[in-house]
C-alpha cells in the first residue's frame, strides 16, 4: 500500500515539475520576445523623435507650440519604453541594453 502511494506521488510528482518547466521555458522566451519587440519600439520612436526635433527646428516650424507639445510627449514616451526595457534586463539578467 505504502509503496503505490509512493509510486503514484513520485508520478503525480515528475509530471507537475515537466508542466511547471515547459510552462517557465515558454514564459521565458515571451518576455524575450517581448523585450525584444520593445527594443525594436524604442529604436523607432528614438528615429521618430530625431524627425520630429528635425521638423521643429525648421525655420517655418521653430516655435509652434503643437509641435513642442509632440516632440515632449514623444520624449517622455521614450523614456518609459527605456525604463521598462531596462527593468526587464534586470529581472531578466540581460546586460546587453
Amino acid at each position: 500500500m505504502t509503496t503505490t502511494l509512493l509510486i503514484i506521488t513520485l508520478t503525480i510528482s515528475v509530471f507537475a515539475n515537466f508542466v511547471l518547466g515547459w510552462y517557465t521555458t515558454r514564459l521565458i522566451r515571451y518576455v524575450n520576445l517581448t523585450t525584444q519587440d520593445m527594443k525594436t519600439f524604442k529604436n523607432g520612436m528614438g528615429e521618430y523623435q530625431e524627425h520630429l526635433e528635425t521638423v521643429y527646428e525648421l525655420p517655418t516650424f521653430y516655435g509652434d507650440e503643437t509641435l513642442k507639445a509632440l516632440l515632449q510627449h514623444t520624449k517622455d514616451v521614450n523614456a518609459n519604453v527605456k525604463e521598462f526595457i531596462e527593468i526587464n534586463n534586470e529581472v531578466l539578467g540581460d546586460n546587453n541594453g
